[in-house]
């Protein structure tokens, strides 16, 4: 006899996790840093490195790459002790 699937309680069928805490700070943090990106031009201040004529880091890029990197940190899966 043939095993029958198992169908899961009523109410549970595509129910997604909440995400965490981490990964909501996390988002915002990336979505605030690409914003920012685009928003930052009045202030933009001295320019750091020229890559092309159309591109450069300049002193208001840098908090946009402190948020992703911390974005990046919140993401990683922590040690226990």
């Amino acid at each position: 006899m043939p095993q029958l699937e198992r169908i899961p309680p009523p109410g549970r069928c595509g129910r997604m996790r909440r995400p965490s805490p981490r990964t909501v700070a996390a988002v915002i943090l990336v979505v605030a840093g690409v914003v920012w990106t685009r928003v930052n031009q009045p202030v933009e201040g001295r320019v750091l490195i020229v890559f092309d004529p159309g591109h450069r880091l300049t002193m208001a890029d840098l908090p946009s790459l402190a948020a992703v990197a911390v974005a990046v940190c919140l993401l990683l899966p922590r040690r226990r002790r």
